[in-house]
């Protein structure tokens, strides 16, 4: 798979997207990395996180040292598939190393709110070396963004969005993954 290295906040892509609507989302964890149409690797700290956006929304593989703390996944799966849940609003899984947290919000926009907010997304994304955004062709507004927001010695934040212009819905995610060890230290 080859990285590409962003210039500039959008790339846009040369495949469909393949996503129809929210409603066929679902959350998975653990599954191995995926093909993807577009891949950031940033190395911090103790980690390194690969934001993948797949031809079925986004991945993001987060390894500390040689161990892959978390694989979150965000993607249209058929039902059968096993380890996911629908999209859900939060959903919370402790481990034995890891804490990992998730939000989702979906948004339902008239064609006019729709283009605004997507605008604002694209927009707001920073053009760093820690974030991506892909625009699929057909509308300019069929986009799917991550940014890793932070990276902490114990901590790891990202957040994305999915935008679905034939249904006018706005899908955006929030992520934290906390090491427990440092948990624990913070306890204290």
């Amino acid at each position: 798979m080859s990285v590409e290295i962003l210039t500039a906040g959008v790339v846009d892509l040369a495949v469909a997207y393949r996503d129809a609507c929210a409603a066929d989302l679902g959350l998975f964890l653990d599954l191995p990395g995926q093909e993807a149409l577009l891949a950031r690797r940033v190395d911090a700290h103790d980690w390194s996180v690969e934001l993948r956006i797949l031809g079925a929304s986004h991945q993001v593989l987060a390894t500390r040292g040689d161990v892959l703390a978390c694989s979150e996944t965000l993607a249209c799966r058929p039902d059968d598939a096993p380890g996911g849940v629908r999209l859900p609003r939060r959903h919370h899984q402790p481990g034995h190393d890891v804490d990992y947290a998730f939000a989702s919000r979906t948004e339902l926009l008239d064609p006019a709110e729709f283009r605004h907010r997507v605008d604002d997304l694209v927009d707001s994304l920073p053009g760093t070396a820690h974030a991506l955004c892909a625009r699929f062709p057909g509308d300019a507004r069929a986009t799917t963004g991550l940014h890793l927001e932070s990276t902490g010695i114990d901590e790891l934040r990202w957040s994305g969005w999915h935008s679905y212009p034939a249904t006018g819905e706005v899908v955006t995610t929030s992520s934290r993954l906390v090491v427990l060890e440092a948990l624990v230290e913070r306890d204290r």
